[in-house]
């Protein structure tokens, strides 16, 4: 993300150099005192519901911008979105910091205090931030206390004139120095533990709402996926995404797993892909929670999730296209399709390696039979032959593979191996998930 936003800021280096400085500050102030500068960094922390709402309106500002016809309205605009930027992002930090530095005070300051202690600091960071404080404009927005002059083209506030681009370098000037303390708060909690203890000791018990959800929804950044828009509303979690590769399915389905796990406040959780009518996941909680114990598994075995880690909720989530029955055929596929893939690793005749790949096989068949079980029980596929002979199979091998190989009886195994093949002939190919992609495989 640090990097993501330096490359697409119009001035990275105005925001590395706020980055930079603020992140000199964090740290000092820490070392010399973790209490005090604690409290004040937790008191910013515990304004970030705020700060999300004001962020939601200078998007939703953004937006009115594009469509503004008439020079009155796109001013009018500008100077509503610079009194959002500055009252929610802006004086926030800039207040912060100043405390860190030893200013003191129970309240933010009135802007052109502020300003006029931004200057007093003398740090050339500070002032150049000074310089986006225009008190004036900012009052003028709030109370709409101003007019457009369409012969001069500039926005009359008082006695004094302003034009459109001076309030936009303003507010980009403040957005930047709020990009710059955003990026050196992350940097710093990275680097230090006592840092997050000492931020976190107010928590609310269920965590913030608002860094909750901005931490689901960053699991899909990690696994690959853009989000283009996202909402908790009610307990129900809705994510657009841009698009959803085939071959990130599985990501997207990792995504959904942790995403649910952090946040608690959801009951419900829906993904989209833009340009597409139907709703490509639908799911209560309870396959994401049930499908976290294999995730988990997984995770402590293997660097690369195998394709059964995400069988419940893959199977939870194509039952509303394919039915039950189908979906329980459509679960033994891949489960065998994994099997069958794990054996093809000891085909090798180098016994080093097969030494390797035999720990390897043995740790994936046990998640396999550990997600297939959960895969039944959760999506209640009681009842089909297909899944009961196929994991009855799949758990003696998982058995065999257990044990020491120079403790298998290899026509025994090999025996085992042509059943799981048999059962996956028998079985017509299907789709890794039909919603995204209905490719047979």
């Amino acid at each position: 993300m640090p990097a993501w936003t330096l490359i697409n800021c119009s001035q990275p280096l105005t925001v590395m150099r706020s980055a930079l400085f603020a992140r000199e500050v964090i740290q000092l102030a820490f070392a010399a005192d973790p209490e005090s500068s604690g409290l004040v960094l937790r008191t910013y922390k515990l304004r970030v519901d705020r700060s999300k709402a004001n962020h939601v309106g200078i998007i939703r500002t953004q937006l009115a911008q594009r469509e503004a016809v008439t020079d009155g309205e796109k001013a009018e605009l500008s100077l509503d979105l610079y009194r959002r930027v500055i009252e929610g992002q802006f004086r926030p930090w800039a207040w912060t910091l100043l405390q860190l530095r030893g200013r003191s005070g129970s309240r933010l300051p009135e802007l052109s205090a502020l300003r006029d202690q931004l200057i007093a600091d003398k740090h050339r960071v500070l002032k150049h931030a000074a310089d986006a404080l225009l008190p004036a404009v900012r009052n003028a927005a709030a109370h709409e206390d101003f007019l457009w002059d369409e012969v001069l083209e500039k926005i009359q506030v008082g006695e004094s004139v302003t034009t459109v681009e001076e309030v936009e370098e303003a507010t980009m000037r403040a957005y930047e120095f709020m990009m710059g303390c955003e990026l050196a708060i992350v940097s710093c909690l990275s680097e230090s533990d006592a840092l997050v203890s000492a931020m976190s000791l107010e928590d609310p018990v269920d965590g913030s709402r608002t860094i909750n959800l901005g931490a689901a929804i960053n699991m899909f950044g990690t696994n690959g996926l853009q989000v283009r828009s996202h909402r908790l509303d009610r307990g129900l979690f809705t994510v657009e995404l841009e698009e959803w590769p085939p071959d990130r399915i599985n990501p997207g389905f990792q995504a959904l797993i942790t995403g649910a796990k952090i946040l608690q406040q959801a009951e419900r959780f829906q993904v989209r892909i833009t340009g597409q009518d139907t709703l490509a996941v639908d799911l209560p909680r309870g396959p994401l929670d049930a499908n976290f114990s294999v995730w988990r598994q997984a995770s402590t075995h293997f660097f690369l999730m195998p394709p059964s880690t995400f069988l419940p909720v893959n199977v939870a989530a194509r039952i509303e296209v394919e039915g039950r029955e189908q979906a329980a055929r459509s679960a033994t596929r891949l489960a065998l399709t994994d099997a069958l893939e794990a054996l093809s690793l000891l085909e090798s005749k180098d016994r080093r390696y097969l030494k390797k790949a035999w720990s390897h096989v043995s740790a994936r068949f046990s998640l396999i039979e550990h997600s297939f079980k959960v895969t039944k029980e959760t999506c209640q596929l009681h009842g089909s032959s297909d899944i009961d002979e196929a994991l009855k199979r799949i758990e003696r091998l998982a058995k065999e593979l257990s044990k020491q190989p120079q403790d298998v009886a290899v026509p025994f195994l090999a025996s085992l191996v042509k059943g799981i093949e048999k059962n996956w002939e028998a079985i017509d190919p299907v789709s890794v998930f039909p919603l995204v992609d209905d490719t047979p495989v």
